[in-house]
């Protein structure tokens, strides 16, 4: 797909993602995670990004290292999503980090319980290099993951 039309969709997927101001109070007391990754598209294979454990792991461990999470289910859910496009010999990716809880709620006018999504952290970065550089995605998804663990560390010291 080219780099044009998948363009505002990246950028619009990290607008939500600047501003950090704040999101550190609201990770006090989380001590559980499951990780989630979005299965890679073409563009991303062909950008040199061939299989999710390597940015599952690039989001693991800084979290492992700082931080007292425990990894399972029933906690927060980490989710990390790369969108990728190639326009001849340069890749674009966008690298979503969004920690997210999810709690059962009862509306007044009705008995049955949904469930919410409540977003405790957004993090993400735009990047762009040559074709094949899918270390560069994981370490900046290492560095976004960092950050989530120093936040981390300021709510629960």
């Amino acid at each position: 797909m080219k780099l044009v039309s998948r363009l505002p969709l990246m950028l619009t997927a990290l607008i939500g993602c600047s501003g950090q101001t704040g999101w550190e109070m609201r990770l006090e007391g989380v001590s559980l995670a499951e990780f989630m990754v979005e299965p890679l598209d073409a563009d991303s294979n062909q950008c040199g990004l061939y299989a999710v454990e390597p940015l599952l792991t690039a989001a693991r461990l800084p979290i492992r290292a700082y931080t007292k999470i425990r990894e399972g289910k029933g906690g927060v859910v980490i989710f990390l999503n790369v969108l990728s496009a190639r326009q001849t010999l340069q890749c674009v990716h966008s690298i979503s980090f969004t920690v997210t809880a999810y709690h059962s709620i009862q509306l007044p006018h009705n008995k049955v319980a949904h469930l919410q999504e409540v977003v405790l952290r957004r993090g993400g970065k735009l990047i762009s290099g040559s074709i094949g550089d899918g270390k560069r995605v994981t370490d900046s998804l290492e560095i976004i993951a960092k950050r989530f663990a120093a936040d981390w560390l300021l709510a629960n010291p």
